[in-house]
């Protein structure tokens, strides 16, 4: 009698987080041409290993902390000439190494504390041309080795109480085209002195 085998193969995902081939679809499109890999053939490492992120003009909308996930070593974030509205509080989570972020030709109204919260190595930030009206307090509190921020083209009329008080090595402010007084930069000068402001 001959033996019949039957050999059942399960089909493990290779994930065990967010599915990646649920993310955005432009982030999606980006890590299988940095892979060079179908979505459900990355693995947690190929992913952890990805240190840029270039979506500039890929007509993103939104984002979400899922669409961010497993990539620990993420230094550069461009994300420019887009149409995101709104940035979750959650957003970088996992992106505590992200070191530049280029949000710049968006549609951002808020910076919220908590968006930027995880960011501890982040050195430069560009919201130019957005529609930023309010920035809360403590947004950039923990982000300690901040240079460069540039805000130029928004809608920003105040400046939190203490923004920037904790960014000792900032050197480098820009804030032209916005309806804000004058007299709140100054008062961001002459807390760090060697700020290049514009």
């Amino acid at each position: 009698m001959k033996k019949i085998c039957f050999i059942i193969l399960f089909l493990v995902p290779t994930l065990t987080f967010a599915d990646i081939c649920k993310r955005n679809e432009a982030i999606l499109n980006y890590l299988e041409k940095v892979t060079k890999k179908k979505c459900h053939l990355i693995s947690v490492k190929e992913l952890a290993e990805i240190d840029t992120i270039d979506l500039i003009g890929k007509k993103v909308t939104t984002l979400n902390k899922n669409d961010l996930q497993g990539l620990s070593k993420l230094n550069w974030l461009r994300l420019g000439s887009n149409q995101i509205e709104h940035l979750e509080d959650d957003l970088f989570l996992e992106n505590p190494n992200i070191k530049f972020l280029g949000l710049s030709n968006n549609r951002i109204k808020k910076l919220s504390a908590k968006t930027f919260a995880p960011l501890s190595q982040l050195e430069k930030v560009n919201f130019d041309q957005n529609q930023i009206e309010i920035i809360e307090e403590g947004t950039f509190k923990y982000s300690v080795k901040l240079k460069a921020i540039s805000l130029n083209n928004n809608k920003i009329k105040n400046l939190p109480s203490h923004f920037l008080s904790n960014n000792l090595d900032i050197d480098y402010l820009s804030i032209v085209n916005n309806p804000i007084d004058q007299n709140e930069i100054q008062t961001i000068k002459n807390r760090h002195p060697k700020i290049k402001s514009k």
